[in-house]
C-alpha cells in the first residue's frame, strides 16, 4: 500500500500534469504450473478464475488531430489493484500496486467507416499479496484498451505471465488472461 502511494506521488510530481482516476473491473483466468510433480512425474497445474478492480491515475487523454489522421502519445500510469482468485472451493483475496507504460493512439476518421477512437497499448508490471498467508505474486502483462469517440468508457484485455512463491516455499509460474470494462478521465476539451 505504501509503495502504491509513493508511486502515485512520484509519477504525478514528475509529470506535473492534471491526473484523473481511471477505474476498471474485469474477469480473469489464470493457470499456474507448480515445481512439484504428480505421481506420473508431470508438473501440477492449477486453474483459477477471478475478478479484479484496478484504479490508475492517468493524464488527460491525448487530443485528436485537427484533420483526419493518427496521433500518438505516451504515459506512465501508477495503479492499485484489489480482487479475488477462485480455486475449487477456496477464495483468495489480493491487493497490490503496479506501473503501466502506455503508448496512446488516437485516430480521427480512421478506417473504412471513418470512426474516431482512442486506444492505449501498454506493458504493466505489478506486485500483489494474495491469500491469508500474503503470498507474493509478480505479474507482467501486455494489454490494450479502446474507447470509441470522446467516450470515457473503455473495453480492454490483458495477457501475461505470473510468478508466485507459496507459504510452502513452492515456486509457481503462470499465465493470465483478463478482459475488462473501464471508465477513464474524459477529454479536457471537446474534439473538433
Amino acid at each position: 500500500m505504501k509503495l502504491g502511494l509513493i508511486l502515485v506521488a512520484l509519477t504525478g510530481t514528475a509529470h506535473g500534469d492534471e491526473r484523473g482516476a481511471a477505474v476498471s473491473v474485469g474477469g480473469l483466468g489464470q493457470l499456474d504450473v507448480s515445481d512439484r510433480t504428480d505421481e506420473f512425474g508431470d508438473p501440477e497445474i492449477e486453474a483459477y478464475s477471478g475478478v479484479r478492480a484496478t484504479i490508475g491515475w492517468e493524464p488527460p487523454p491525448t487530443p485528436y488531430p485537427i484533420v483526419r489522421g493518427l496521433r500518438a502519445g505516451g504515459a506512465i500510469v501508477p495503479e492499485l489493484l484489489v480482487g479475488a482468485l477462485l480455486h475449487e472451493s477456496t477464495t483468495e483475496l489480493l491487493f497490490g500496486a503496479g506501473l503501466r507504460a502506455e503508448l496512446r493512439l488516437v485516430q480521427r476518421e480512421g478506417g473504412w467507416f471513418r470512426v474516431n477512437s482512442r486506444s492505449s497499448l501498454y506493458l504493466a508490471a505489478r506486485g500483489m499479496l494474495v491469500g491469508k498467508d500474503r503470498e507474493v505474486v509478480l505479474e507482467g502483462v501486455f494489454g490494450d484498451h479502446l474507447s470509441p469517440g470522446d467516450s470515457p468508457v473503455r473495453f480492454g484485455f490483458e495477457v501475461g505471465m505470473t510468478a508466485r512463491r507459496t507459504d510452502g516455499m513452492e515456486d509457481r509460474a503462470g499465465a493470465i488472461v483478463q478482459v475488462y470494462l473501464g471508465y477513464g478521465p474524459p477529454p479536457t476539451a471537446p474534439s473538433r
